[in-house]
C-alpha cells in the first residue's frame, strides 16, 4: 500500500491542494485512494470528499486517543491501495504518537 504525508509548517502552504491533486492522480490510476485530514480542521476532509468523491476521515488526538486514532487508520485503509494523510499546520499537539521528540521527553 502507498502511504503519503503532506505536511507544512503553516496555513496557506498549499497542503490541500497537493493532497486533493494527489487523490485525483491515484484514482486516475486505478489506486481507489482513502484521505486522512490530522488535527482538529473539519473543513479540508469535506474538501476530499466533494471534489474528489473520495471518503476522508479526520485523525484528531485532541478528540481521540492514540488506539483510537491508529484504529480508525488501519480500519480505513482496508480494501485501498493507497493512502494520502494531510497533516495540520505546524505541531499542535503535544501527545502526537510517532515524534521521537515526545517520546524522548516522556509525553508520549
Amino acid at each position: 500500500m502507498i502511504r503519503l504525508l503532506i505536511s507544512a509548517p503553516a496555513s496557506g502552504c498549499g497542503k490541500t491542494a497537493v493532497a486533493c491533486a494527489l487523490l485525483r492522480v491515484l484514482c486516475e490510476r486505478g489506486f481507489s485512494p482513502c484521505a486522512f485530514k490530522c488535527g482538529p480542521d473539519y473543513i479540508d476532509p469535506m474538501f476530499h470528499r466533494a471534489v474528489l468523491g473520495v471518503e476522508s476521515h479526520n485523525l484528531d488526538l485532541f478528540l481521540g486517543d492514540n488506539r483510537q486514532v491508529r484504529t480508525l487508520f488501519a480500519r480505513s485503509c482496508r480494501g485501498h491501495g493507497a493512502a494520502v494523510v494531510e497533516g495540520a499546520m505546524g505541531f499542535y499537539d503535544w501527545r502526537c504518537p510517532c515524534c521521537w521528540c515526545c517520546r524522548s521527553a516522556g509525553r508520549a
